[in-house]
């Protein structure tokens, strides 16, 4: 008996391991660092729309937290940490600063790493255990609003350049 529930452990495991290391090698920004002028505008689109879901799932994260949604944390926490996945696999945020040799692309990273700034704001407050003795309003919706439109223009640059 000890021996299949060991067993079955081992093989759960085993499955975690499996669904967090397909995650990680299909995403779509894995290896885009490389380069000087930036990957090109067919690499890099797909790695672009997932920043831009995961930017989305963010923002309707903190606006369920601001209206009272408890559960808006955990999602904007989630969602922020596979965005960071992201910006990360492509060098960071420093690296989408800079000018690549695609002006489409260029234009879609300014507005994606403006939303970022603001999103990070928000999103630090809600890191700090303090935030749950905070009142709801202490989300901003403004700052929420400001990132929004950010990641809005970032999704038009990024229809463009389809």
């Amino acid at each position: 008996m000890k021996a299949q529930g060991f067993f079955s452990i081992v093989v759960c495991f085993l499955f975690a391991l499996c669904i967090v290391a397909c995650g990680t090698f299909a995403n779509p920004c894995r290896g885009l660092s490389k380069g000087q002028g930036g990957p090109l505008k067919k690499q890099y689109l797909p790695c672009a729309s997932a920043m831009l879901d995961s930017l989305g799932k963010v923002d309707a994260g903190l606006v369920k937290l601001a209206n009272g949604d408890k559960a808006g944390r955990g999602e904007a926490m989630d969602a922020m940490a596979d965005f960071e996945r992201d910006i990360d696999m492509v060098g960071g945020s420093a690296k989408l600063r800079q000018k690549w040799s695609d002006r489409d692309l260029n234009e879609i990273n300014d507005h994606i790493c403006n939303a970022y700034q603001v999103y990070k704001i928000e999103t630090i407050g809600l890191a700090a255990e303090v935030f749950y003795r905070l009142d709801k309003s202490d989300v901003s919706l403004h700052n929420v609003g400001a990132a929004r439109r950010e990641a809005d223009q970032a999704r038009n640059a990024y229809r463009s350049a389809q």
